[in-house]
């Protein structure tokens, strides 16, 4: 009787036909009216499933109306004659109302009546199992049609607070829902860039998990498809949140327990599950795996693979982590870095196909800017112009990490074809999409782990081409926003507890010019790909120039003078060459000042400016000196020795006062956090002789111990510390009570990992030795200055680190576009200390505690003296009361960056 109702029109006549007929069944059938109606409804539910994701939505849309309003008259029955049929029916109701937004969805794409739909959808009555299933599609909803992420984790969250309440009896809803509800919240987590709270989603899982393999038993956990299908995806995410991570060994652990469980499935199974499982492994080991390491062709291979496995369903393209249209997108991603053009053009074509098929407008939007750039790289610009016309269409009114990239490349095609005040155009909106990222819309993934570019490259042309116009002021304020902001990212890295003033946005050029000190002139870098860029700044003035040099050959440059200098060589060419390209187009204009503020951009990191030659070198006095052991680990076997050098005049730091800034805003952040009191000193110093892991046998320095003592004969507020005293766990518990700090021993950049670069203490029960740059995060400062006087404390790299041990060759390295570097330098200044002194290489033990001792003399018994020029009286003393010492090598690596006061 319900089949025949369910094929006729769903008038007010059927409706009252239903309700006659239900209460004559009721009087004469009562005990079976209930298992009636729940197959027949089950049956309309099945169908409607069955008949959206083979595509029928004409047949799945009339089928759910028409069960929709027959259930409708069903639980208003069944509420007047307190059916037990209102339970059944109000649980295939709401299945069908899902259904139905499902049904709207892919036959319009109307995301706003989706959300409505979706929202009303009743649980109340519902029983704990069957709220579960409404929660977690709502959260399905929420997160890949509505983009709305905290919605999403709540009704993920409601899923796992209810299935606690759910029997081992209920292991379908208790376990698999509960599953699917983590997998997606570690996707959201990761979505968002949140890779820590990605990692504590993780753990919740593997506890659930080891309770399904208590409650269950092995046999369950292991060979049921329900099961096999659910955990394997969930090692699968784990190992794709580790690979964004960098953390490619605890990644390949999970992706091998993955791997475990596929490995067990049949190649051949038509299980939805076992393919969604098999597929989602071979895409994410590809993409992230794979692809973050740059094996391109082997992630392009697995990705192939992964999508044969993909079966096009569409609610099921919702419900999985992994659909098929963004599968196809990562592997044209990667076939574009291989540079097989055809193979990523027939991705980005099953992937443009998919995307419309799915109303997924981001992905394809996505497509169509990649096939854009591949028509630009082919100087088929019309075409280019089309794709990039289309994806512009598709993204109005869409946010998405990836609109920057839209903008980007529509600004290069622009300014290629002629339209300069166009392309200047699409690089601003290009930025103030990276802008909206930023400010906490978005938040991606750690140092925007793109396989395509990083996202600040689009501040190259932009400023080259403000330079070019003349817009000296515009130039400058994107130089701040790309530095300032990289800096604010990797601040939220070491901080979680970040402060509004480490929120705050980029100066503005007339607030750069009102702050610098009228006896300084700020010069300010940029060095892309193609273009390296400076700019000067005073009170009175802005000028900016492009330099007449390449990244490349500057690289060589500074490699060059870094080389000859750290060897004892002759370093003068290349520091005259230096100096001619890059600080003496803005010779005419800094005459009238003392000092220098350098803020450095990409390999001018890496250069000491004040060893830089300002006029050529006469003949100089040949000096013999020893050089003392040095304060490096990998180098405590280099004894003292001899060398021969020329000594010579010329140097900048004769000239000027030097200082750094990662940016002028940054600059100004940490002058307001000038200290008035600077009497405190806690000095630490020359740790015993010891023993560490993979390293071996590191010396005690003996000037190190020295150097300690003498400063701290200038303070009568002190804690000195050496020996066995200088241990890092004394080192954590004190550096956050003093004014001045001061470390003299061994240090080492980590330069394939700058995260796990140290200063090294002594060990003790509760820390290792190693004071890194990622401990620091823990740390909150209160200190006016901080001295490193160890070696290659001023050292820096990206995320990624070199590409090697060495850096002989920092020309081929490739540095971060936004300068989003780290090392001691900036991590001491986020911590929360105004200024740090540096060493930008290997230094010798006996000339640093002689230079070390000259800086804290000057500083603190002349008072009127700032921190920038009492270095410089230091440097220069070295010069030229000290001929033994007067090679750069000695004094040069010493940089003194922050405040100056």
């Amino acid at each position: 009787m319900l089949n025949e109702l369910e094929s006729s029109a769903p008038t007010q006549q059927c409706q009252n036909l239903l309700y006659k007929n239900l209460k004559l069944m009721h009087r004469r059938y009562k005990a079976n009216v209930y298992e009636l109606i729940k197959y027949e409804f089950y049956c309309a539910h099945y169908r409607t499933y069955a008949l959206i994701e083979t595509g029928r939505f004409d047949q799945a849309e009339t089928l759910c109306e028409e069960s929709i309003k027959n259930l409708q008259t069903i639980v208003w029955y069944a509420n007047k004659n307190s059916d037990s049929t209102e339970k059944v029916s109000r649980k295939v109701l709401s299945w069908l109302k899902i259904y139905q937004g499902f049904i709207i969805w892919f036959k319009t794409g109307d995301k706003e009546k989706v959300l409505r739909m979706i929202e009303n959808v009743q649980t109340d009555t519902l029983s704990k199992r069957e709220q579960i299933y409404v929660w977690l599609y709502q959260g399905f909803f929420y997160d890949k049609i509505i983009g709305d992420y905290s919605k999403a984790m709540g009704s993920f969250r409601k899923v796992l607070d209810a299935s606690k309440a759910l029997g081992v009896m209920d292991a379908d809803a208790k376990y698999a829902y509960a599953l699917q509800a983590y997998r997606r919240m570690m996707l959201i987590d990761i979505k968002l860039g949140r890779l820590e709270d990605g990692k504590n989603i993780m753990k919740e899982y593997e506890n659930l998990a080891d309770d399904v393999l208590l409650k269950t038993g092995k046999s369950m956990f292991g060979t049921t498809e329900y099961f096999r299908g659910y955990l394997s995806m969930m090692d699968t995410n784990a190992g794709m949140l580790y690979s964004l991570l960098r953390d490619f060994k605890t990644a390949e652990t999970y992706f091998k327990k993955a791997w475990k469980r596929i490995d067990s499935i049949d190649p051949q199974s038509k299980h939805m599950w076992d393919r969604n499982a098999m597929g989602s492994y071979y895409v994410m080991y590809g993409t992230y795996f794979l692809g973050l390491q740059n094996r391109y062709t082997e992630a392009a291979e697995y990705i192939d693979k992964g999508i044969n496995y993909l079966t096009p369903y569409y609610i099921e393209s919702i419900a999985t982590e992994i659909d098929i249209e963004s599968a196809c997108m990562n592997a044209a991603e990667m076939y574009y870095l291989l540079g097989d053009k055809k193979k990523a053009l027939d991705r980005l074509e099953a992937a443009i196909q998919y995307a419309d098929r799915y109303h997924r407008k981001v992905v394809a939007s996505q497509a169509f800017t990649l096939k854009g750039k591949i028509c630009f790289d082919q100087g088929q610009y019309n075409e280019a112009a089309s794709s990039y016309s289309k994806a512009l269409e598709l993204m109005k009114n869409i946010e998405s990490t990836e609109n920057w990239k839209l903008y980007y490349y529509s600004g290069l095609l622009a300014q290629k074809t002629g339209g300069i005040e166009k392309a200047l155009d699409y690089y601003r909106k290009s930025i103030q999409e990276i802008e909206k990222l930023w400010s906490g819309r978005f938040k991606d993934v750690r140092r925007q782990l793109s396989f395509m570019e990083n996202r600040l490259v689009v501040f190259e042309p932009a400023i080259d081409l403000m330079v070019q116009q003349t817009q000296f002021s515009n130039a400058v304020e994107y130089m701040e926003k790309a530095k300032s902001r990289s800096f604010y990212e990797t601040t939220s890295f070491y901080r979680k507890d970040s402060t509004s003033e480490l929120n705050s946005t980029p100066m503005t050029a007339s607030e750069i010019r009102k702050f610098i000190p009228k006896n300084m002139v700020t010069i300010e870098y940029y060095v892309g790909e193609k273009v390296a860029i400076g700019c000067l700044m005073t009170r009175d003035r802005i000028y900016a120039k492009r330099l007449d040099i390449n990244a490349k050959a500057l690289g060589k440059l500074v490699t060059d003078m870094r080389e000859n200098i750290t060897n004892m060589g002759d370093y003068a060419d290349p520091a005259i060459k230096l100096y001619q390209k890059i600080v003496s187009p803005f010779e005419s204009r800094m005459q009238d000042f003392e000092r220098i503020c350098i803020i450095p951009h990409g390999v001018l990191n890496y250069l000491p400016f004040q060893a830089l030659v300002t006029i050529p070198p006469q003949k100089g006095k040949e000096i013999v000196t020893e050089v003392s052991l040095q304060r490096d680990i990998q180098v405590v076997a280099r004894k003292p020795h001899k060398v021969f050098f020329k000594a010579q005049t010329g140097f900048l730091i004769e000239h000027y006062g030097i200082l750094y800034a990662p940016s002028a805003t940054i600059l100004k952040m940490v002058h307001k956090k000038n200290r008035s009191h600077k009497n405190r000193l806690f000095a630490v110093g020359s740790p015993p002789q010891t023993e560490q892991e993979g390293i071996g046998e590191i010396p005690k320095l003996e000037f190190a111990e020295a150097e300690v003592k003498d400063v701290g004969r200038l303070f009568s507020d002190k804690l000195v510390l050496f020996d066995t005293q200088a241990t890092e766990t004394v080192v954590k518990d004190n550096m956050q009570h003093y004014d001045l700090i001061l470390f003299s021993t061994h240090a080492k950049m980590m330069r394939t990992d700058p995260f796990r670069s140290f200063i090294l203490f002594d060990k003790d029960s509760q820390n290792d030795g190693r004071l890194t740059v990622s401990e620091l995060k823990h740390v909150s400062l209160n200190a006016d200055l901080v001295a490193l006087s160890a070696c290659e404390s001023g050292l820096m790299a990206g995320h990624k680190g070199f590409s090697g041990q060495s850096l002989a060759n920092l020309a081929d390295e490739k540095f971060p576009p936004g300068d989003d570097i780290f090392g001691f330098q900036r991590a001491l200044l986020q911590a929360g200390a105004s200024s740090v002194i540096s060493t930008l290489w290997s230094v010798a033990d006996e000339s640093t505690r002689e230079l070390m001792v000259r800086f804290f003399n000057e500083f603190q018994e002349q008072k009127k003296i700032d921190k920038v020029m009492a270095l410089r009286n230091a440097q220069m003393y070295l010069i030229q009361e000290k001929p033994e010492w007067a090679h750069p090598f000695f004094w040069a690596p010493f940089c003194v960056s922050g405040d100056w006061m």
